[in-house]
């Protein structure tokens, strides 16, 4: 068999191609300092997603525990009840009340007029006339 001669890989570890070093410029989105420890997120836990999951789960495990002779457990099943209540009554203006107020005010600013859905229209039988038939 006839020797043939192989060809060297090139490396594919983001060096410069066909030299075999390995680039100096830093890549994007990498730390150049690797002893520097990695930053902890910023939580903000005093927001009303956390204060929902929170008297949800509240309520969920008194519901599942059944009723208890505790009276500490029955004040915090009404904190748990209140609570509740108030994140329905939360996402029902912000997503009810407030939705149809931007919906009305998108519609003004492309030049729509706005339907009248408080527009009372009471007709009384003496204002008909007469029936037909």
């Amino acid at each position: 068999m006839a020797a043939r001669k192989r060809r060297s890989r090139t490396p594919r570890s983001g060096g410069i191609a066909g030299t075999g070093q390995a680039s100096r410029a830093p890549v994007a989105g990498r730390r150049t300092n690797r002893h520097e420890p990695p930053r902890s997120p910023a939580w903000k836990w005093r927001t009303f997603p956390v204060f929902a999951a929170l008297v949800t789960g509240m309520l969920v495990a008194f519901v599942v525990n059944e009723g208890s002779v505790n009276p500490v457990a029955y004040v915090l099943q009404i904190v748990a009840l209140l609570g509740v209540g108030y994140c329905i009554a939360h996402f029902v203006v912000r997503n009810v009340i407030i939705g149809g107020q931007m919906r009305r005010r998108d519609a003004m600013a492309r030049g729509e007029t706005p339907a009248e859905d408080l527009e009372d229209v009471v007709v009384y039988p003496e204002e008909q006339g007469p029936r037909p038939g």
